[in-house]
Parts: C-alpha cells; sequence; structure tokens
C-alpha cells in the first residue's frame, strides 16, 4: 500500500515514533512517504499533494489530521487520524486560533475512516461527542536503548564534557519538549538541593529557566544519539501529566530509574517501575534523591526487559492490520 504519512513538524529529539512506524511498514511491504505539515507548509503542502499517487492518508495532530481530512474528502481516500496527544497539550497564543483548531481536529476525527488514540482520556472525550477509535501504545526502538552503540556513547560523552559536565558525577537527564506543563522551572529549582549534574536536550520556551550552577541546557539532537546520553545518565525525568510519555519507555528500556509525575501515568506503571512525585521542587528534588540511591539503579536494570513489549515492531504491527482494513 502507498501511504502519505503528514505530520507537523518537530525538534530532532521529539515525536520521532512515526519514523519508526514507518520504518516497520516498510519492511511488511508498504510505501511509506512521511512529510512535515506546519505553518506555511500546510498550505504548500496542500497543492503538492492534491494530485499524489497514495492508497490511504495518516494524519498526526495537530495540522497533520487536520490537512489528512481535506485531503481525504477531496481525493475520496480513506484517511486515518493519529491522535498521539491530548488537545490539552496544544499551547497557542490567541483564542480565536486555538478554538479554530479544535473544532478542525474535531471535525477530522469524528469523519474520519479510522481513529487511532495513544492517550485514553482524550479517546473517552471524543467518543462522548460521537468519535469511533481504536486505543494503541506509544512504543520504542528497545534494541537500540538497550544496547547503545559504542559510537553513540562515545559521541555523547564528548558532548557532555564540552559542555562542561562532570561525567563523574551523577547525572539527571531530561529529553523532550520544553513546555510548562513538564515544570521546567520546578526541576531547577529542586535541582540546587541536589547533588548531581542536571543535562536537558530539547527546545521550547522554558528553555530560559535553565541556568544553574549544576544545571546545562545541551539543545536537541538526532535520536542516535540518545542511546549514548541515556548510557550517560543515572536518574531520567518525566514530570508531565500524560498517560504515555514516550520517553518514559525509552529510559525504561535503557535501564535507568524514572522519576515520575503523579496522576495519569500511576494507571500504567507501578512504584515498582518508578519513582513517583507531585510538581514541588522539594518533592522533586526528595524523590530524584531517592532515585539516585545504588539500589534504584540495580531495579531498574531488572525491569528494563519489561519494556520489550512496547517495541515498534509490535505497535506497528497494529497500524499495519488498521491500514489494511481501512483500505480494504
Amino acid at each position: 500500500m502507498k501511504v502519505l504519512w503528514l505530520k507537523p513538524t518537530n525538534p530532532p529529539n521529539v515525536s520521532i515514533g512515526r519514523y519508526r512506524i514507518a520504518e516497520q511498514l516498510e519492511k511488511r511491504g508498504h510505501k511509506v512517504t512521511i512529510e512535515k505539515v506546519s505553518g506555511l507548509g500546510f498550505f504548500r503542502g496542500f497543492l503538492k499533494w492534491i494530485g499524489g499517487d497514495y492508497d490511504v492518508i495518516v494524519g498526526t495532530v495537530r495540522s497533520g489530521t487536520i490537512l489528512a481530512f481535506f485531503l481525504g474528502k477531496l481525493r475520496g481516500k480513506p484517511y486515518i487520524a493519529d491522535i498521539t496527544d491530548p488537545f490539552s497539550q496544544y499551547h497557542r497564543h490567541g483564542v480565536l486560533r486555538v478554538m479554530a483548531v479544535r473544532f478542525l481536529e474535531e471535525t477530522a476525527v469524528l469523519n474520519a475512516d479510522e481513529t487511532i488514540f495513544i492517550y485514553e482520556n482524550y479517546m473517552k472525550e471524543l467518543k462522548r461527542k460521537g468519535a469511533t477509535g481504536v486505543k494503541l501504545d506509544n512504543g520504542v526502538n528497545y534494541e537500540k536503548m538497550a544496547r547503545p552503540s559504542s559510537k553513540s556513547v562515545a559521541a555523547a560523552k564528548k558532548i557532555l564534557e564540552k559542555s562542561g559536565v562532570d561525567t563523574k558525577k551523577p547525572i539527571v537527564f531530561y529529553m523532550g519538549g520544553l513546555q510548562k506543563q513538564y515544570h521546567i522551572k520546578e526541576t531547577v529549582e529542586a535541582a540546587k538541593k541536589v547533588k548531581a549534574e542536571f543535562v536537558f536536550v530539547g527546545s521550547g520556551p522554558e528553555e530560559k529557566w535553565l541556568v544553574g550552577e549544576n544545571v546545562y541546557y545541551l539543545g536537541s539532537f538526532k535520536q542516535d544519539l540518545i542511546p549514548g546520553f541515556l548510557y550517560h545518565s543515572s536518574v531520567c525525568l518525566c514530570l508531565v501529566d500524560a498517560e504515555q510519555p514516550l520517553k518514559v519507555l525509552e529510559y525504561g528500556a535503557a535501564g535507568i530509574p524514572i522519576v515520575a509525575l503523579k496522576g495519569a501515568l500511576e494507571k500504567r506503571f507501578s512504584e515498582k517501575d518508578m519513582f513517583f512525585t507531585d510538581a514541588s521542587p522539594l518533592a522533586i528534588a526528595k524523590t530524584i534523591t531517592k532515585a539516585l540511591e545504588p539500589g534504584a539503579k540495580k531495579r531498574a536494570v531488572l525491569l528494563k526487559k519489561k519494556y520489550k513489549r512496547y517495541d515498534w515492531s509490535i505497535i506497528a504491527g497494529r497500524y499495519d492490520k488498521i491500514i489494511r482494513r481501512v483500505i480494504k
């Protein structure tokens, strides 16, 4: 099948899951073309793909889903809405813009041939409005995270040391979007109370808080370097109230103790899997200190095989079945 996959533009180390699924789908015989659509690219893409050769369109939120809806209806092609984030994570200025995007997204979902939801609560919200769809998990490139290449490990160490990070000290690592909902400011405050180096990789408006004696902001990097950074990490952070952050699976596959925010993640994981905290700087600091204890590392290493069931090859198998069913 020829699959046109439309997704928003993101930093290099953010939202790479669709590329992993595409790789697996191509191994199953599909031809997948991923195109980024954001800003003016939305309109340029519309003109480019209105006459394209494809059997099905997959659109990832937010702009990808909306464009897939318009293309699907105009071309008479089946389209799949790929809802990887709840609308609550859409943060833009302007009430009218937010309202317009919400309306278009809900219209796209309500008219889709199939909708794939990663977040259960958002699925329930849209189903109450008449949507149908299936719930799938996020995934992880397990082998790559569990057994990082020597090249990735060496390159990451070089970057850390060049940035001033003392790699002989414990490293508390965060990767991904630097948005307010990830409690970046609170984490920096917590860093003052913890004897460790705090390393941040990603991009977003909260970059402004990433200053401090033991706080290092490295910027964004290609996904190939992430396993190397994880190899040098002692604790990893995911302080967002969300059900399935991809970063949690990558941390777990690497066998690194995880400090996570109390809330939605507790429905899926337990205290055996990670350390839960509230969002106050003092609580974050205490929880990180606990996760830095030697026993925590041993427990995380024993648990890492549990994350293998989220490998992208398994997740892609379910996408494959949905694509074939929609086209049929």
